[in-house]
């Protein structure tokens, strides 16, 4: 018995050509986006607010522990500062659009996702992508699911 999964329908797909604004062919089936440092500086303002929301519960945590009076002060400079990198990423991230399909792939709206979108162990498409462009570079869209390149290092 022959089985076809999705893997055959990747490499079916024909090559992709630039199509939208400043884009340009990267590798077979990547287009560079068009604001590659903006789509980066968001990642990592998004990245830095995992980070600060992290802290923030250890502290509740270690404050719910020993009842510092440090803690209790740095807790909600922790929870501000969260909060303004997260809308300082969003705000980032509302500029950056896929060159495939025209939706803002660091942005995670209710609209319907790509069954081919790329994950990273259980972590949820929107974050891998995330995760992906500052790490690889690159990332599928997570609702065409197809290649961007973001070459924001020099």
């Amino acid at each position: 018995m022959h089985r076809t999964g999705f893997a055959s329908l990747r490499s079916a797909r024909p090559p992709v050509m630039p199509t939208l604004g400043r884009a340009a062919a990267v590798g077979v089936h990547a287009i560079l986006v068009s604001r590659p440092r903006l789509a980066a500086a968001a990642c990592a303002l998004i990245v830095a607010t995992w980070a600060l929301m992290a802290a923030w519960i250890v502290g509740l945590i270690l404050y719910a522990i020993t009842r510092t009076a440090l803690l209790a002060q740095l807790i909600p400079a922790l929870v501000g500062g969260s909060v303004i990198l997260a809308l300082l990423g969003a705000l980032l991230s509302a500029f950056v659009y896929c060159p495939h399909c025209g939706r803002r792939f660091l942005l995670r709206s209710t609209g319907e996702k790509s069954i081919n979108r790329a994950r990273f162990r259980r972590v949820d498409s929107w974050a891998s992508a995330v995760i992906e462009v500052l790490a690889n570079q690159a990332c599928r869209c997570i609702y065409c699911a197809r290649r961007v390149a973001v070459p924001w290092r020099a």
